[in-house]
């Protein structure tokens, strides 16, 4: 999803509410919108299965060696 004007001025008159109104942030404040809005979007795009198979790959490995069963007693 592209970000568009609109929705930049709004996230950085909310940012400038946020920050107590400070004058003379308003670049500051622009940018700042930008760069949360364009990390939400690419976000809300990466495919659920994508974070899957990503957190399923953070997992630590599995030993690939069996304990065996003990023998049985009564042979």
């Amino acid at each position: 999803m592209a970000v568009n004007s609109d929705q930049v001025q709004l996230r950085s008159y909310q940012i400038w509410e946020r920050e107590g109104c400070q004058t003379g942030r308003d670049w500051d404040f622009w940018f700042q919108a930008e760069a949360e809005l364009a990390q939400e979007a690419e976000a809300a795009e990466t495919p659920a299965s994508d974070a899957a198979s990503d957190a399923e790959a953070a997992k630590p490995a599995k030993s690939s060696t069996r304990k065996k069963k003990p023998a049985d007693a009564t042979a």
